[in-house]
């Protein structure tokens, strides 16, 4: 292959790239001003900050609910399609408590391989922490951490370093956990 159509290949590719990256840029902009629009600036706002982990408080029963993704600031779509229509928050004008949700890996195991453990095989759970905030006085009323699904197993053998992942923990877990 000659040198200049190298060149028209490498830059093709960088500029392909650089499209993909945008595009999805766009679609997290345009995620992010979809959820402040239903739900309000102050709503996601409460999923920017710390969680504390040692508040225990529980759920109101009659809480309309809205998970929030806390790492993108966008309306989470694992859980909150997934909510009955009696604890789902549909708008600002109904959303009494904020589920914010950070996915955290916690590594679950490390194998070595070879006689030196050259490569490595690291196994990672999936897990949730969420807090939970009161729209109105946005306090905090309680944490929980909801742990994912083992990581899958590595192989006997390899050549090469590798890492699994395991999935977060389905909706019914998380609502389960949270008491609705």
């Amino acid at each position: 292959m000659n040198s200049r159509l190298r060149i028209v290949l490498i830059v093709v590719v960088v500029v392909g790239g650089a499209a993909l990256l945008g595009v999805g840029a766009l679609m997290l902009k345009a995620d992010q001003d979809a959820a402040v629009a239903k739900f309000g600036e102050a709503v996601i706002n409460l999923c920017k900050g710390d969680m504390t982990a040692t508040v225990s408080g529980r759920l109101p029963e009659n809480a309309k609910l809205v998970f929030i993704d806390a790492n993108s600031a966008t309306v989470e779509g694992s859980y909150q399609p997934k909510l009955s229509t009696a604890s789902a928050a549909t708008s600002k004008d109904d959303v009494t408590h904020v589920a914010c949700v950070k996915k955290v890996d916690a590594l679950h195991n490390v194998l070595e391989y070879g006689a030196t453990g050259k490569y490595k095989c690291r196994q990672y759970a999936r897990n949730l922490e969420i807090g939970i905030f009161d729209a109105k006085t946005n306090q905090q009323i309680a944490f929980y951490t909801v742990k994912g699904n083992t990581p899958p197993t590595c192989p006997d053998k390899t050549d090469k370093s590798l890492t699994k992942y395991g999935t977060p923990p389905e909706a019914a877990e998380v609502f389960r956990a949270i008491g609705i």
